[in-house]
């Protein structure tokens, strides 16, 4: 087992997936480029995919290799880095649960920005906090 360090630039996302498609699937696909360290496939409640993914490489290289070799090829997928927005989104139905957290996250000097929306879908609160 080798030591991971986290390189910037080895985080590959990709769109374009169908929602049948299994992480199996993906770790034959993304494998031939190089060696995953970690594979992310988002899905919805019901186990299905959302149409996208996160694999990360061990080194940047293996990552480009792997948009050279799969960004709008005819497999049909847009493969590109993934860029690390250093946020973390926090949702929640109580908004005096967001005002504890901002309260609990004042002084925090490595917060560079604090935004807080409710969604339209369902009234929730959304706090995303994004680190310097």
């Amino acid at each position: 087992m080798g030591i991971y360090q986290d390189e910037v630039g080895t985080e590959i996302f990709c769109s374009g997936l169908s929602k049948f498609i299994k992480i199996s699937e993906l770790v034959r696909i993304f494998a031939r480029v190089g060696k995953i360290v970690v594979l992310r496939l988002m899905m919805n409640f019901s186990g299905l995919s959302k149409g996208f993914c996160y694999v990360r490489y061990e080194t940047a290289a293996m990552a480009q290799h792997a948009v050279t070799c799969y960004n709008n090829n005819q497999i049909g997928l847009t493969v590109k880095i993934s860029r690390d927005n250093k946020a973390l989104c926090i949702k929640s139905s109580s908004r005096s649960e967001i005002s504890d957290l901002i309260g609990f996250l004042r002084g925090d000097t490595s917060i560079k920005k604090l935004e807080l929306y409710q969604l339209i879908t369902n009234f929730d609160y959304c706090l995303c906090i994004w680190y310097s």
